[in-house]
């Protein structure tokens, strides 16, 4: 199954901003997203970001000052759980989709890292263009809370997996405590 961009649900309608329109249409080339297009006409306020693969892009407890757009490369999401003293891949994104939102839209600290997989070239939406996009094109209002339902949804997803993960290993635990109870008293 392929995963869908974010702007894959606006398909037959057209943004408008301060330089023009661009409809967004079925179709076309595959080496010029739909993200680039926007941000590069000016249609959605952003700044151009170039990240290179390994590079933090920010890391959990910084202040949320924007959300991210990805027009080229790879993003890992991750979330440190110091109680194993490892983290946890939460997202792997790729073109045409969008993080940073949550944290961003509560005016909340980011609750998880950000880092490059692959060389990225990212748009930054701040909240004054947020604002603005939003004014100007409803549609893509629409669009984000798309885009955070499907983030909750795979979320969930990874919430029910882990949740079976450690059911399995308590039930593993149990066994070994059983084991080590029938020794004690054996021995």
């Amino acid at each position: 199954m392929k995963a869908i961009g974010f702007l894959e649900y606006l398909k037959g309608t057209t943004l408008r901003g301060p330089r023009g329109q661009l409809p967004i249409e079925e179709g076309g080339s595959e080496s010029v997203t739909v993200v680039g297009e926007c941000f590069k006409k000016n249609l959605v306020p952003a700044r151009r970001r170039e990240y290179h693969a390994g590079t933090l892009i920010f890391s959990e407890t910084d202040r949320a000052d924007g959300m991210y757009f990805i027009e080229s490369g790879m993003v890992r999401v991750t979330r440190k759980v110091p109680e194993i003293h490892s983290e946890i891949s939460l997202a792997l994104l790729g073109p045409e989709e969008c993080f940073g939102i949550i944290s961003f839209m509560m005016g909340k600290p980011r609750t998880a890292d950000a880092r490059a997989v692959t060389d990225c070239i990212l748009w930054q939406v701040d909240k004054e263009a947020f604002r603005e996009i939003v004014t100007k094109n409803p549609e893509f209002a629409q669009l984000v809370i798309q885009g955070l339902l499907k983030r909750l949804e795979e979320l969930h997803a990874k919430m029910r997996e882990t949740t079976e993960q450690m059911t399995e290993f308590t039930r593993h635990m149990e066994d070994m405590s059983n084991l080590w109870h029938s020794l004690v008293t054996w021995g």
